[in-house]
């Protein structure tokens, strides 16, 4: 994979680090450092899941912005996906959770202390973020196999694009209120991600 090292391989499927993941580090050591095992651990739980349900997993990257598990999907069944995709935030609150734990365990270490409390912080925030049904995220991606479980493949994807465009603008608005400008870049991809949905013709 280009500008990229691998990592290792998981149960056959390599594991590729984007070189762009470094930038992280300006948001200094602890960020990078859970963010690296959040992101992976997601990841790996997506194909961990696929390649129990025989779906084959090229491969799994980690880059600056995203990471993925680019699983073959064609022929799997609607259930497959959603098991595919919940598991990954899924593995993000469990991580909250060690992490809440842990932080609670009474280590009277300033360092420790500080990681994990921004562990717990990070990890919560991508569980949350990945539920929202904003599609191409896992929640998107579970709400858009959920609308064509019920309808159409044509019309459940046209009504979760709805959904998605809907919920983005919600949270373009907060971002905004927050002023918080990266997210609002964000919700405006997410905005066009879902118009293009409903406007897709099959």
């Amino acid at each position: 994979m280009k500008n990229s090292f691998k990592l290792f391989d998981f149960k056959g499927t390599p594991v590729y680090l984007k070189y762009w993941f470094f930038i992280l580090l300006l948001l200094g050591v602890n960020t990078f450092v859970t963010l690296f095992i959040a992101v992976l651990i997601h990841e790996l739980s997506h194909a961990y899941m696929a390649k129990k349900l025989n779906h084959p997993v090229d491969y799994v990257y980690l880059d600056l912005f995203n990471g993925a598990a680019v699983i073959d999907t064609t022929y799997s069944s609607y259930k497959d996906t959603i098991l595919i995709t919940v598991v990954g935030p899924i593995s993000n609150l469990l991580l909250y959770g060690l992490g809440y734990f842990l932080l609670n365990s009474g280590f009277e270490n300033y360092t420790l202390n500080s990681f994990l409390s921004v562990f717990c912080n990070i990890n919560m925030i991508l569980f949350i973020f990945n539920m929202l049904p904003i599609f191409p995220m896992d929640g998107g991606r579970i709400s858009k196999a959920i609308c064509q479980s019920f309808a159409k493949p044509s019309i459940g994807r046209k009504i979760n694009g709805y959904i998605s465009v809907v919920t983005s603008l919600l949270l373009l608005a907060y971002s905004l209120f927050s002023n918080n400008f990266i997210l609002a870049i964000f919700c405006l991809l997410f905005i066009y991600t879902g118009y293009t949905e409903i406007k897709k013709k099959y």
